[in-house]
């Protein structure tokens, strides 16, 4: 939601009206009302409609979470069309969100691509879904063949889409505004700052690696939760690998608020952005805009912004090396440096990302796509019969019917033991 946070209220002052749901297969809420905020309708996905519909999506009884992913979007969906007939449509790439909206062509969808299932499941597999990721890296590529204007932030993210699709979404900036300016007087504490969740991708087997090398450094704060991949802590698995670095020079702790982080940062001696991917990462302008030097990966798409050396550093992602040298680098300026790299960085965010410049400029883009909607090709018949609900007359779970009775009988076996090993 950072970025429609920033970007929403945005729209409304440029004189949009513009109505937001918030929620996905993975998110929804048992009450919620919708609110004005900063003249923007927003409302919470509703957990009651998005059951309801997943009972029209029987047919994908064998793909559990494409299943549950594609019945949240067509809720999404309702609840947004709900005495209100858009002019244009702008859907995230994640859940699926858009193939509603992509299935009725009279209204044009922008589709923004901010991290897809298909592209998360690429980097942290769930043992057991392969089929479910596969399909919707599948559904993803297709989505974006047909909307009217797909959109990216970061180069990167549109060279991975061309990869897949053939066509590349077109990069556009962010929104983004920070808190309130800290005073200059806050005292810089010698220490790492990270912030994100503690998974795979977000770097912390580099980050150790890379400290393996490197001896020396202040400690690393790595605020963030830990995320389990097929029932297991990241957290508990990287103590386990690496018992000298992960709770000893690199210390995990809770997810802090966005104020909270904005002070944490202003008084870290580096803020660090370790991840091997990330089609954005709204950390690094936070940092860049904290006026504390930020080293970052290559890999987050946002290091786009950072001219290394001057706004920031940035080296190459998946080696731990590199990390080890440049953080080598920077701790090695001299402070009076490292202040005017913060400032120049935080004066570049300023300029690149104002708010109001930037809901002008996607205004001119939502003219565009509803120009470009006109005569767009529309999906072959497989997707739709994935993408379209086609009622409750298919027995739930029928795909069982085609399995042997024997490992039915055995995964059942080892579901209850598993479950009874977690509750004792």
């Amino acid at each position: 939601m950072t970025y429609y946070r920033h970007l929403a209220p945005a729209l409304a002052r440029a004189g949009c009206s513009v109505r937001v749901i918030e929620g996905s297969g993975f998110g929804a809420f048992d009450s919620a009302r919708p609110e004005v905020i900063e003249d923007v309708q927003v409302q919470g996905l509703e957990a009651s409609l998005v059951r309801r519909w997943i009972e029209r999506f029987r047919h994908l009884g064998a793909t559990p979470i494409l299943r549950r992913m594609v019945a949240a979007a067509w809720a999404a969906w309702e609840q947004a069309t709900e005495n209100f007939t858009p002019n244009v449509v702008e859907t995230t790439d994640f859940g699926l969100l858009s193939f509603p909206a992509l299935l009725t062509p009279q209204i044009p969808t922008i589709l923004q691509h901010h991290g897809s299932y298909g592209q998360i499941q690429l980097h942290d597999p769930d043992v057991g879904l392969t089929v479910d990721a596969a399909l919707a890296l599948a559904l993803e590529g297709a989505a974006l063949t047909v909307a009217a204007a797909p959109q990216t932030c970061a180069d990167a993210n549109a060279a991975f889409w061309m990869r897949q699709a053939g066509r590349a979404p077109s990069t556009l900036l962010p929104a983004w505004q920070g808190e309130p300016e800290l005073q200059a007087s806050v005292k810089v504490e010698n220490r790492i700052a990270v912030f994100g969740r503690i998974q795979n991708w977000k770097g912390p087997r580099v980050l150790c690696e890379a400290l393996s090398i490197l001896a020396g450094t202040p400690p690393v704060i790595w605020h963030g939760r830990d995320v389990a991949v097929s029932g297991v802590s990241t957290n508990e698995t990287l103590r386990n690998e690496y018992p000298h670095v992960w709770g000893e020079r690199v210390q995990a702790n809770a997810s802090v608020s966005p104020t909270t982080v904005a002070n944490l940062q202003a008084s870290a001696k580096l803020n660090l952005v370790p991840s091997t991917w990330d089609v954005f990462n709204f950390t690094v302008i936070e940092a860049m805009h904290s006026g504390r030097p930020v080293v970052c990966s290559n890999g987050a798409g946002a290091s786009e912004l950072i001219e290394d050396g001057t706004t920031g550093f940035v080296y190459e992602g998946t080696s731990s090396s590199a990390l080890a040298s440049t953080l080598d680098r920077a701790l090695r300026c001299p402070e009076p440096a490292l202040t005017q790299m913060g400032q120049r960085a935080r004066e570049r965010i300023r300029e690149l990302l104002n708010p109001d410049k930037i809901a002008r400029q996607r205004i001119l883009e939502y003219r565009e796509a509803i120009d470009a909607a006109l005569g767009r090709p529309i999906f072959p018949e497989w997707i739709q019969k994935i993408a379209k609900p086609c009622g409750s007359s298919i027995p739930d779970l029928a795909f069982l019917d085609h399995q042997p009775a024997s490992a039915l009988a055995s995964s059942l076996s080892r579901r209850i033991m598993n479950k009874g090993r977690f509750r004792l």
